[in-house]
C-alpha cells in the first residue's frame, strides 16, 4: 500500500555531480526527464548555494540547473537562522573564510525549514554523497543530530521505484 507522506529532496552539489558523472544525460534521458519532474512538483530543491557550486564544475551540469532554476531556493529568514545554527553546533562542517560559502549547512538548513513550516505529511531527505566521518563533520552527520534522513542518489531512485 502506497503512503500518502511526499517525501521532498534537499540535494547537495555532490550529489548532483554525482548524477551527471555517473548517469549522463546522453545515456539516462529518463533519469533526467523523471528528475525534471520532481523538480515541477517541487520534490527537488537545493539551496541557492549549490547553483553557485555547481557554476564552477561543468558546463553540462550548469546549463541543466539554468533549465530547473525553480529548484535552487533563495535562503528565507526561517533557512538563514537554521545554517547559523548548524554552523555554531559544527564548526568544522565549513571553511568559515570560503568564498563562496559552502552549501552544506544551507541544504541542511533547506531541510530544517521545510520541514518546520510543512503544513502536509511530508519527509525532508537530505541527499548528497557524503559519509559519516568520525572526525570533521560530515552532511551524514550533521543529518543524524538533527533526526534528518540522509541518502545517496542511488537511494532516492529507490524510494521514487524508479529502475532504469
Amino acid at each position: 500500500m502506497a503512503s500518502s507522506t511526499q517525501t521532498v529532496y534537499c540535494i547537495d552539489t555532490s550529489a548532483l555531480i554525482e548524477l551527471d558523472k555517473t548517469y549522463p544525460p546522453s545515456v539516462f534521458a529518463g533519469l533526467w526527464s523523471d528528475l525534471e519532474s520532481l523538480v515541477a512538483v517541487g520534490r527537488l530543491l537545493a539551496p541557492a548555494e549549490v547553483r553557485k557550486e555547481i557554476q564552477s564544475w561543468d558546463v553540462r551540469l550548469f546549463r541543466w540547473a539554468r533549465q530547473n532554476k525553480r529548484m535552487f531556493v533563495r535562503p528565507a529568514a526561517r533557512q538563514l537562522r537554521f545554517v547559523a545554527e548548524v554552523i555554531s553546533e559544527f564548526p568544522g562542517l565549513v571553511e568559515q573564510a570560503k568564498q563562496p560559502a559552502e552549501a552544506d549547512p544551507f541544504v541542511i538548513a533547506l531541510a530544517l525549514a521545510k520541514r518546520e513550516g510543512s503544513l502536509f505529511r511530508t519527509d525532508h531527505v537530505v541527499v548528497s554523497m557524503e559519509k559519516r566521518s568520525s572526525g570533521r563533520p560530515k552532511i551524514p552527520n550533521v543529518c543524524d543530530h538533527y533526526g534528518i534522513e540522509h541518502i545517496a542518489v542511488a537511494d532516492m531512485f529507490e524510494k521514487e521505484g524508479w529502475c532504469y
